[in-house]
């Protein structure tokens, strides 16, 4: 399967975060990424230096908010109060938009013409 749809290593995605978690009874998980960058890579490699590194332009801050049981309502004044929305939002998928490498899915088919 990997041999059919050309799977290989595509893109490394960094950013700077800063994590916040609660301790009490419903842990609540905080997080703030920021300077959201890829690089297009054709090789395993997890080093995050070098050159080559493009920043996601306009993305600002990426805020995520985990809890293990259930909605806290504290959180309820701080969305509201920041006027915050709820949004999806993918790093890896945004990297490879930005990219232009949106084909990295489509299957490399042979094809074979038929003359009749």
């Amino acid at each position: 399967y990997v041999k059919t749809i050309n799977a290989g290593p595509m893109m490394k995605v960094r950013y700077n975060r800063f994590a916040f978690e609660g301790k009490g009874k419903n842990r609540v998980r905080v997080t703030f990424d920021r300077q959201i960058a890829c690089k297009a890579v054709t090789t395993p490699d997890v080093s995050l230096n070098g050159s080559g590194w493009q920043y996601h332009p306009g993305t600002g801050v990426v805020l995520e908010i985990k809890f293990t049981d259930k909605y806290p309502q504290w959180l309820n004044q701080v969305v509201s109060m920041f006027n915050l929305r709820r949004q999806s939002f993918s790093k890896y998928a945004r990297s490879i938009e930005q990219s232009g490498m949106l084909h990295f899915c489509a299957p490399q088919v042979p094809i074979r013409i038929v003359n009749r």
